[in-house]
């Protein structure tokens, strides 16, 4: 143990406190620059993220706080592919020919609700350099549908991230979708009506690296707990007033899109986010319920893919 801190010692004292602060960032967060070049590339980006945070953290009118997490040391281009909802796609967010989903004006809404707490949301996933958040929303949403519907499942207690994510990343070009370079939740939906989609132990998640790879074939013998989507429409399109996506989350967790291309998103680490919200509809993410804080009032609770 001695030599273990001596030796902390004479590194720090080997190099600057901004230095060594990165090198304990990327033995926290695993990174390994391969060159000098990209060492000092990414302390670059990694100092300009510190001094984000602690400009925000620093500022008391702020309503949640920010910290490192795996993205710190990004560029913008890298951080770029991770927003990429609607990208290469033919139609914008609002489609006129899904039906909308119809309030119930008699249900009365909670002040609370969390479909997490609840225990059938699927795990926190990551997409890391993929664009492919579309995908995540989609199957977290037909997944949290089939845990509700069930109950869990008929092997016992639902224990999240069942089903491929990469299956449609992969496979539902076809549909409209473009990989790891964007694409929506709608065409999810509809390449499932006809596409089983396995289960993620049978097609596990390779695009983090940001290749969208080859759809491979996946046979019911091979995989045998797959599942489908109801042909026909089976999905709605949610109203944009508070009691519309509300009524909407009783029924089951809904795939939104957000921006998600500024810092104060992309760090996020604990609060409520009440400014720098942004308007541009560029990242999918899970709604799965709400609350209200005492003093920074109502909030959305929602799952994203990293």
């Amino acid at each position: 143990m001695k030599s273990i801190i001596l030796t902390l010692v004479a590194v720090a004292n080997a190099v600057d406190s901004n230095t060594f602060k990165y090198m304990e960032y990327m033995s926290k967060f695993n990174k390994s620059p391969a060159s000098v070049q990209e060492f000092n590339m990414r302390l670059s980006n990694f100092l300009q993220s510190e001094a984000f945070i602690q400009e925000w953290n620093a500022d008391l009118t702020n309503t949640h706080t920010v910290a490192h997490n795996f993205l710190s040391d990004w560029t913008a281009e890298e951080k770029a592919k991770l927003t990429q909802l609607g990208k290469g796609t033919s139609f914008k967010n609002e489609r006129k020919d899904i039906p909308q989903h119809k309030i119930d004006q008699n249900q009365a809404i909670p002040t609370y609700w969390n479909w997490t707490a609840q225990g059938v949301v699927p795990n926190v996933g990551n997409q890391l350099s993929c664009g492919d958040c579309y995908a995540w929303s989609a199957i977290g949403a037909v997944e949290s549908s089939l845990a509700i519907q069930h109950n869990g499942t008929s092997s016992g207690a639902y224990t999240g991230n069942y089903f491929s994510v990469q299956q449609p990343t992969s496979c539902s070009s076809a549909y409209g979708n473009n990989g790891c370079s964007g694409g929506w939740y709608y065409w999810v939906w509809e390449y499932m009506q006809t596409n089983p989609v396995v289960q993620d132990m049978y097609y596990p998640f390779t695009s983090g690296n940001g290749v969208t790879g080859t759809c491979q074939t996946i046979t019911n013998a091979t995989a045998p707990f797959a599942s489908t989507v109801p042909t026909g429409t089976p999905y709605v399109q949610v109203g944009t007033t508070n009691a519309a996506i509300q009524s909407a989350i009783m029924v089951k967790p809904v795939s939104v899109a957000v921006e998600a291309n500024l810092p104060a998103f992309q760090l996020y680490s604990g609060g409520v986010i009440t400014k720098n919200c942004g308007t541009l509809v560029d990242h999918a993410i899970l709604a799965v319920g709400w609350g209200n804080d005492p003093t920074y009032g109502n909030y959305w609770i929602v799952e994203n893919s990293w």
